[in-house]
């Protein structure tokens, strides 16, 4: 699986596997310092293979399953480094990958949520995260999603209530 390396100035990377899925690839690549002692490092890199650029996946589970690998990974590896989310501009896809990955976790852990505040919050930290109104109105579909999908699954004498949010003001 090893593929041959590539050198950028002092740089060696070197793709050790990938798997390619239907919705997105999952690389692990080795990079080395030539000029350095240092070790090197593992990278793991998710890409999300059906997101347009300008536009929305197809599918809410899709990118819900998405996040949720990323995330899965993340909470996994702690001592791997910082997590870097990018796409082509760094704020369209980026930002709305971001407060998904916010808001799930905040649905996890409290059971309700404030996309417009976490969108707000990106916003003051970089311009222009979350694009367009279609890709807010995505976040909104892939939330509801969500939530549909958690209150399908709850057992009635759990005591949790799931609301529709569609009925939300």
């Amino acid at each position: 699986a090893d593929k041959e390396p590539l050198y950028y100035g002092d740089l060696v990377i070197q793709m050790l596997s990938e798997s390619v899925l239907p919705e997105w690839t999952i690389r692990e690549f080795k990079i080395i310092s030539e000029n350095s002692c240092s070790y090197p490092r593992m990278m793991r890199h998710f890409h999300y293979t059906v997101w347009p650029d300008h536009g929305v996946p197809e599918s809410t589970q899709s990118l819900i399953q998405f996040v949720r690998t990323v995330r899965d990974y993340v909470d996994r590896s702690p001592s791997t480094g910082a997590t870097v989310v990018h796409c082509s501009a760094g704020v369209g896809r980026t930002g709305t990958f971001v407060a998904l990955d916010r808001v799930l976790q905040q649905l996890d852990s409290k059971g309700g949520i404030d996309l417009y505040g976490c969108v707000f919050d990106l916003r003051l930290h970089r311009q222009h995260m979350v694009q367009t109104e279609v890709r807010n109105q995505n976040q909104n579909q892939t939330v509801a999603h969500w939530r549909t999908q958690q209150c399908s699954d709850l057992v009635p004498e759990s005591g949790s209530v799931c609301s529709d949010p569609s009925t939300e003001p």
